[in-house]
């Protein structure tokens, strides 16, 4: 049960954050909601793991910009 819980927490927390991204394609957001519909924990996880590592370069990227 708590198994269960957390898979669904997580999928919330996911597609929270998927739709707070910008810059995605249609087709991208949609593949990303499959994935974290059908792969219950290995969706979100591969989105975080995703989404940190674009977050990370992209204020790499924006900081060297204001440097």
């Amino acid at each position: 049960m708590a198994a269960l819980v957390a898979g669904f927490a997580l999928a919330i927390f996911a597609f929270v954050s998927l739709i707070r991204t910008r810059g995605l394609s249609a087709l991208q957001v949609l593949l990303w909601s499959f994935a974290i519909l059908v792969v219950p924990f290995l969706g979100p996880g591969a989105w975080f793991l995703v989404e940190a590592r674009d977050s990370e370069s992209r204020s790499r990227r924006h900081g060297a910009v204001q440097d």
